[in-house]
């Protein structure tokens, strides 16, 4: 006697064949790879069913890493796909060859110091547990946890999950990479005009929202070109750079700092009026001239300023223009100074 049965379980099909015989019944059943006694059905639908599981989160964690725009939410996706598997309350991306670094704390208070703190070195701070997998060669993953050991319940699907990670966070990485070169000066660092174009507006529209005063301050080099035709682009290209890194250190983080082009910078001031502005020209004046700069003529290079107040009704051209007007009277003035007529405080 022969009986048939099909059991259906997902995508897998185990069929079931019994066959009598004068002394027994005994069941045989295929999972597509054979046929084997029913006793050992049991165990190996565990197995495909586990196979099956795995391979679903192993699916889901990639199509959350697809879904996300930069490698701060990839860190994020990937704390969330890991917590049913491994507890922990920080989630470190090092990449050591680029220098690149990136956290995700799913804490708070005294836990959170504590795991951040521990995070900033490389080894397991005082009550604090890490545990560390290399992606490649350069860029490692690790978990964090305050006061409890990180427990791993399925080590395998962690360490294939691993593997999964490393290529699209590298990718992340380049594309940030190349958006970062797209909006930074090549030689300086500073932001580029494409920046300072993107917060112009904004910066006005917050201003006029909150009444608050927004002031713009237009920079010119004082004998760079003399520079350049005396001792060479070379030096002018590392007196930029001195220039630059003295700008950058005197500005505010909330102020706008770009590298208009050539010898020409430009910064925006939330929250500051002409006359304040003012100030810090002043104070960028002297900085500038202190580097001690020469032309190779006994000169030294200076900065030339010009501010202007934004006003209700005013459009962003007519701000850049009076700006640069402005920037005309110091430089007709006398260079290395800084005019602002029609100074408010």
């Amino acid at each position: 006697m022969l009986k048939i049965s099909v059991t259906s379980m997902d995508e897998v099909t185990m069929m079931r064949v019994d066959i009598a015989t004068e002394s027994a019944a005994i069941p045989f059943v295929s999972m597509g790879r054979g046929w084997r006694q029913a006793d050992h059905a049991d165990g190996a639908l565990d197995a495909v069913r586990r196979d099956h599981e795995r391979l679903r989160r192993l699916n889901e964690l990639n199509r959350d890493l697809a879904a996300a725009a930069d490698v701060g939410s990839m860190i994020e996706r990937i704390s969330s796909w890991l917590a049913p598997v491994a507890d922990h309350d920080l989630i470190l991306y090092q990449d050591r060859r680029k220098g690149r670094r990136a956290s995700y704390c799913s804490c708070h208070g005294p836990r959170r110091e504590a795991v951040e703190q521990a995070a900033g070195g490389d080894h397991e701070g005082e009550g604090v547990f890490r545990c560390d997998f290399s992606l490649d060669g350069t860029s490692t993953l690790s978990l964090l946890r305050c006061g409890c050991e990180i427990e791993i319940r399925d080590r395998e699907l962690v360490r294939e999950a691993m593997e999964a990670v490393g290529p699209p966070l590298r990718r992340a990485l380049a594309h940030e990479d190349l958006f970062e070169m797209a909006r930074s000066d090549a030689l300086t660092g500073l932001a580029n005009r494409r920046v300072f174009e993107e917060h112009i507006g904004p910066m006005i529209a917050r201003a006029l929202r909150q009444g608050t005063p927004l002031s713009l301050m237009a920079l010119d080099l004082d004998r760079f070109k003399d520079i350049n035709d005396n001792l060479g682009h070379a030096e002018g290209d590392r007196a930029l750079l001195m220039v630059a890194r003295e700008l950058a250190r005197q500005v505010r983080k909330s102020d706008i700092l770009a590298r208009m082009g050539g010898d020409e910078f430009s910064i925006l001031l939330p929250d500051t009026t002409a006359a304040e502005a003012a100030i810090l020209g002043e104070r960028l004046c002297r900085a500038i001239n202190g580097l001690g700069i020469g032309d190779g003529r006994g000169n030294r290079l200076g900065v030339s300023i010009g501010i202007a107040q934004w006003r209700p009704g005013m459009s962003s051209s007519d701000w850049q223009r009076l700006a640069d007007e402005n920037l005309y009277s110091a430089k007709a003035e006398g260079r290395n100074r800084v005019a602002a007529p029609g100074m408010t405080t």
